[in-house]
């Protein structure tokens, strides 16, 4: 634990198809999608409760964004890379409405801007495995 009793984070980077607490890509089990925000993906209940503590301001925050637009779905159908820009800096502003005077840190902004996204279908968070696309 660092000095001043604050909490060591084992990431500081968003990397969508990962783990977000320990980065790990199991290849023998599917990785679960936070049902509250379903923007992020855990590899289970341990890295859950230690990702939590970290995760409740934007979790809460995003599921707020959703139900406000409902264009701002997880899993939202867009149309081009232009569209998706569009709909993140969309995103980002209600985001940071509903967390009102919490500022966003690096790690906060590349869950919003680095989403898992198919560059095929334009599909945003897609469930199943991104090489499957049609």
């Amino acid at each position: 634990e660092p000095e001043g009793g604050g909490t060591s984070w084992v990431t500081t980077t968003f990397h969508a198809g990962a783990c977000a607490m320990c980065l790990e890509q199991p290849a023998d089990k599917k990785l679960q999608r936070c049902t509250g925000c379903k923007h992020v993906y855990l590899c289970g209940q341990d890295c859950l409760k230690k990702y939590w503590p970290r995760h409740k301001l934007l979790c809460k925050a995003l599921s707020k964004a959703a139900q406000e637009d409902a264009s701002l779905a997880a899993d939202a159908q867009l149309q081009s890379h232009g569209a998706y820009a569009d709909f993140v800096e969309k995103k980002h502003q209600l985001v940071s409405k509903h967390l009102k005077h919490h500022q966003l840190d690096v790690y906060e902004s590349d869950v919003l801007w680095n989403q898992k996204v198919c560059e095929v279908c334009w599909r945003v968070n897609a469930s199943e495995s991104l090489l499957q696309c049609q």
